[in-house]
């Protein structure tokens, strides 16, 4: 696998082959969207899309267990979203999820010696230089601080640029006093960059960015939510990522999701996996009949009680003394009512996890991580 780039200039000309992949690794299923580079970040186009579900053994927390199996999942997706596409890129965005890539996120604020002239190419590459540098010295000793893990970093991304404290799409051709820049490192321990790396030759596509899909989306969508607590609630993991002043405060990985409710409808209606799945579909569509639908509805309100439960305990081990108070849903299971009735439910007020009591929003399904990752800059 090729490491991406140590930090990435705003782009001033597309590359000679538009065309690339976006691979979303979820615990219970693989997207992949063919994508093509337009003039600008919003003029991107998705040519075509697969879909196919995961193995039920083959990734746990977004850790890949079963490597040939992920592979075989992966070229399905590929070779559904390249035949309606009519077109295979040689180049990817791989997204993961559950924890295994590890954010760090700053904001540095650099004071410019010549504020009337305007920002070019090589004084921002200077400063971006200084800005990674000085952030990855202190992510690194962070990580090895917190864990005694072998760190390595496999992604750092600018986030988010404000020249004289006014939000800007790229510093260049701007001027201004002072520059403030939002950066998101991503690290993995180097037992797991090698399982990555074997996904990458198997595949023969070139990685240029890797990244954790909710911690990424979730930097995205601050521009237009501001500050917020995601509760991306996966097949066997919820992540619960915090913005808090505009930049990543906590990431934390909690092991229940989906799948949870699917086993327990499973056990409790004597059915296999695959019915027991199909149930629970059912269920969120409102095509199950009475006596079932009273079951499952106990037992995601048990599984979603578990969820909110795990967020006050999150809470606690926070350096944040409160979380912003908002919250937006996001994953599979989101849609289902149980959720935001559990979290309107909640005595916040008596946790002190909130100020005050929350707003809370499902997103809708145009806002996905998915989707934020075919808009990533490459």
């Amino acid at each position: 696998m090729k490491l991406p780039k140590l930090f990435k200039l705003p782009r001033l000309f597309k590359s000679h082959d538009p065309n690339y992949a976006v691979i979303d690794i979820g615990t219970s299923e693989v997207t992949v969207g063919v994508c093509r580079e337009g003039d600008d970040l919003n003029s991107r186009t998705v040519l075509g899309v697969g879909v196919q579900p995961q193995g039920r053994t083959s990734v746990y927390s977004g850790k890949i267990l079963d490597l040939d199996a992920v592979i075989e999942t992966i070229n399905l997706a590929f070779d559904e979203a390249v035949m309606k596409a009519s077109v295979a890129p040689k180049r990817a965005i791989l997204g993961l999820s559950g924890g295994v890539v590890v954010p760090r996120s700053y904001r540095v604020r650099v004071r410019r010696e010549a504020p009337e002239e305007k920002m070019g190419e090589k004084e921002f590459e200077v400063l971006a230089g200084q800005i990674e540098s000085t952030t990855m010295d202190r992510a690194q000793s962070e990580l090895s601080g917190a864990t005694g893990e072998e760190f390595v970093r496999v992604e750092t991304v600018f986030v988010s640029y404000q020249m004289d404290g006014a939000r800007v799409t790229t510093p260049l051709d701007i001027p201004g006093a002072e520059i403030e820049v939002t950066v998101l490192h991503y690290f993995m321990e180097s037992s797991k960059v090698r399982s990555v790396n074997s996904l990458a030759d198997q595949l023969n596509l070139e990685i240029v960015s890797l990244v954790d899909t909710a911690v990424y989306a979730a930097t995205r969508w601050s521009e237009a939510h501001g500050d917020f607590v995601l509760l991306d609630i996966g097949g066997d993991t919820t992540q619960l990522v915090v913005i808090d002043n505009g930049k990543i405060a906590e990431d934390q990985s909690l092991f229940i999701g989906g799948r949870d409710i699917t086993h327990a409808i499973e056990s409790e209606l004597s059915v296999g996996y695959e019915q027991a799945e199909q149930i629970k579909i059912n269920y969120a569509s409102g095509h199950l009949d009475q006596e079932r639908a009273r079951v499952v509805h106990g037992i995601v309100s048990e599984v979603v009680g578990y969820i909110v439960d795990a967020v006050v305990i999150a809470s606690r081990s926070t350096k944040l003394k409160q979380f912003p108070p908002k919250f937006l849903i996001s994953g599979g299971t989101r849609h289902l009512e149980e959720v935001t009735t559990a979290l309107n439910s909640h005595p916040w007020a008596k946790e002190n996890v909130f100020g005050v009591f929350p707003k809370i929003e499902t997103l809708p399904d145009q806002e996905s991580g998915f989707n934020e990752l075919t808009k990533m800059e490459l």
